[in-house]
């Protein structure tokens, strides 16, 4: 079972690299909630809807920007929160 204590473990690796744009995160919660959709993955019902949040907020932003990864919460180089992690 998938939790979002899980999920921002992940995210905790992730950010041992430097540069991560708008586009990495979105592709991978892409690729997430497309395996949601096709029954590849079945994860509670709250993390389905967590993947399709950040999938529709981060289709919204230029795939470009460079984020960071700061006390559970995604933010881009101005500092402007874009996801808070429950």
């Amino acid at each position: 079972m998938f939790t979002t204590d899980l999920i921002v473990s992940f995210i905790d690796v992730w950010l041992i690299m430097e540069n991560l744009t708008i586009k990495h995160f979105y592709e991978i919660y892409k690729t997430r909630l497309e395996m949601q959709e096709a029954g590849i993955t079945n994860p509670p019902e709250n993390i389905k809807e967590f993947t399709q949040s950040i999938v529709e907020t981060l289709s919204k932003l230029p795939m470009e920007e460079i984020v960071d990864y700061v006390d559970g919460t995604l933010v881009d180089s101005k500092g402007n929160v874009i996801l808070k992690f429950p």
